[in-house]
């Protein structure tokens, strides 16, 4: 089974791919949520009238997605205070009330007490920040380890089913993979919107909003909140028209995280009956740990650029930035664990202006029939 979970907060990049190849036929699974607001457009046609034709020129630009069985896509909303940033970025408000592992406004390097320093501030580039959270999840949930600026608590007040101060929860949302040779993907270069009345996400068949900072040359951002008619204009030719907002832009909606689980069978020896190597991939930014069976194996955890992973579950071997980070076995036998069979994989993201997650991906995992 895999979970994976992603806190989301000011500073970064957010753009991101995700996949898992799966036997076809065997179920599917689900791995990214957007958001989908309301349509309008200002311009000569009257609000009504420009209401009506985004909306019809923003169906015809909708890609068909999947809902897998076996799998939980759950989105959080930390930014529940409209636009009033200050009230969840600084060091005692909103979700960071109480908290050690802060959301911040992009200040990386000071600001409020702790919010720039160590786990919370920015490493200046690729590399991670590892040690963050537990070796294990307690509960279901990763726990912050204690060490390096940190309390030692269970992030389950992110990840958890329940709404409160700080936090709204949409749990079990659909819509967000594709199915795409083999695999189920989700790719930011197809813009994907939430809409919270349906709990459901809306993917379109071209991206939306532009990079900035470290990814500034990257069009296709994940702004799961971001309003609809905010990102497109009526199309033109044919094609949607990008209102050209980048991850910078006033007003969006950067404090926000993701979890996923999904149950699926490993095949023999790791590898499908195609003869392929099953393979989990990922490439994001900031704070995603993956979690096989609950234990610990790929750790992208702190504020960075766009970081890759890759769990390779023929051989053993995963890597971290193309460099060898150890083996499936080594940590599961340091954790005093034996490697199984299924996976739970948990992530979890922290970004800040924009976030890009370029790949996550599964190869030949077999979904039990629910």
């Amino acid at each position: 089974m895999f979970v994976i979970g992603m806190k989301f907060g000011k500073g970064g990049a957010r753009r991101f791919k995700v996949g898992h190849r799966l036997l076809m036929g065997a179920g599917v699974r689900a791995i990214v949520a957007v958001a989908c607001a309301a349509a309008m457009v200002l311009g000569a046609i009257p609000p009504g009238e420009a209401h009506a034709a985004l909306a019809d020129d923003l169906q015809k630009h909708l890609i068909q997605t999947v809902s897998p069985s076996g799998t939980t896509i759950n989105l959080f909303d930390y930014w529940v205070n409209d636009a009033d940033e200050s009230a969840i970025s600084g060091d005692n408000g909103g979700i960071n009330r109480g908290h050690t592992l802060k959301f911040n406004n992009g200040d990386l390097n000071g600001g409020a007490a702790g919010s720039g320093e160590g786990p919370n501030a920015w490493t200046g580039g690729a590399d991670r920040y590892g040690g963050i959270v537990k070796d294990k999840l307690e509960n279901g949930y990763p726990v912050l380890s204690g060490t390096s600026y940190l309390d030692e608590e269970s992030l389950a007040y992110l990840f958890d089913a329940f709404s409160g101060s700080g936090k709204k929860a949409h749990i079990g949302t659909t819509g967000l993979l594709k199915a795409a040779n083999g695999y189920y993907v989700y790719d930011t270069t197809n813009f994907a919107s939430f809409n919270v009345d349906s709990n459901s996400f809306s993917v379109y068949d071209t991206w939306g909003i532009k990079g900035a900072g470290a990814s500034h040359n990257a069009n296709g951002q994940f702004f799961p909140f971001a309003p609809i008619d905010e990102v497109f204009e009526e199309e033109r030719g044919g094609a949607l028209v990008q209102t050209d907002v980048n991850a910078d832009a006033s007003g969006l909606n950067h404090h926000f995280g993701m979890s996923m689980s999904s149950r699926f069978v490993q095949p023999k020896d790791g590898v499908t009956p195609q003869g392929d190597a099953m393979v989990f991939e990922f490439s994001g930014d900031d704070d995603v740990w993956v979690f096989v069976d609950d234990i610990l194996v790929g750790d992208l955890g702190g504020i960075h650029n766009e970081a890759t992973l890759s769990i390779d579950f023929k051989t053993g071997a995963v890597k971290i930035n193309g460099r060898s980070d150890g083996t499936m076995r080594g940590k599961f036998e340091s954790a005093g664990r034996r490697p199984p069979l299924s996976t739970v994989v948990r992530a979890d993201s922290r970004t800040a202006p924009s976030t890009r997650c370029v790949s996550s991906t599964l190869s030949g995992a077999r979904v039990p029939r629910t």
